[in-house]
């Protein structure tokens, strides 16, 4: 894995950053994804089935270039969504159900669902006066609907795979799964070359999977913690 030693070969050929000494080098053979937001973003994804959902935590990897892309949202809407998200109390949690798999809490208020609910039907009613016991919040202007609501189609994907990624697989459904995983989160052709050539190799990673299991015989369920690990 020529990536493991690309940072020894930079030290000593690049000599420290001494222009003088350095010796003109280029590495070949190395993975696209070693130094690229898509990999951090990935593996993220993967981690979901442990999630507890932070706001911060979900609006800093939607906001991961590639994924925005695939959502259609830009650099500048995340500062109108924090505003919103937090006035409207969006702490951690998807919801109660949520909640009580992860710490034995059930406790709807502050969740994503709870916080999600105050302002649609803010945005709805154009009042703040209770409704079924929701406190409606009034925020959203008729044209930042659409923000959020793209927002919330990468939000439903995630709570998609929250679930999708806790189970067990055999390795040909595992290699499947990961593919469409790739496809739900990262555009089919990104912007930049970089995301790009990393969102190829995380493809040819998925098929590479299901194959080599194919081929070595395997078929029993691989645990999604081994898959991870």
């Amino acid at each position: 894995d020529i990536d493991l030693y690309a940072p020894f070969v930079a030290s000593v050929f690049g000599a420290d950053g001494n222009a003088r000494a350095a010796i003109p080098f280029a590495l070949a053979d190395g993975s696209a994804l070693a130094t690229a937001p898509v990999a951090d973003a990935f593996v993220q994804l993967l981690a979901l089935p442990d999630a507890h959902f932070g706001a911060e935590e979900v609006l800093s990897l939607l906001a991961s270039p590639a994924l925005a892309e695939r959502f259609g949202l830009e650099h500048n809407d995340f500062a109108s969504l924090r505003e919103w998200l937090q006035a409207a109390g969006a702490r951690w949690g998807l919801d109660a159900a949520h909640r009580r798999e992860l710490e034995g809490n059930d406790e709807r208020a502050f969740s994503w669902a709870w916080a999600l609910d105050r302002l649609l039907l803010g945005h709805a009613s154009g009042s703040d006066a209770d409704i079924g016991g929701i406190a409606p919040l009034p925020l959203l202007e008729a044209g930042q609907i659409a923000m959020l609501d793209r927002f919330l189609q990468g939000l439903r994907r995630l709570a998609h795979w929250q679930r999708a990624l806790s189970a067990a697989r055999a390795p040909e459904e595992w290699g499947q799964a990961l593919a469409q995983l790739v496809a739900d989160f990262f555009p089919e052709r990104a912007h930049e070359a970089g995301d790009r050539a990393a969102i190829d190799e995380l493809r040819a990673l998925a098929a590479c999977f299901a194959r080599q299991a194919q081929d070595a015989g395997m078929d029993a369920a691989v645990p999604a913690s081994v898959l991870r690990a």
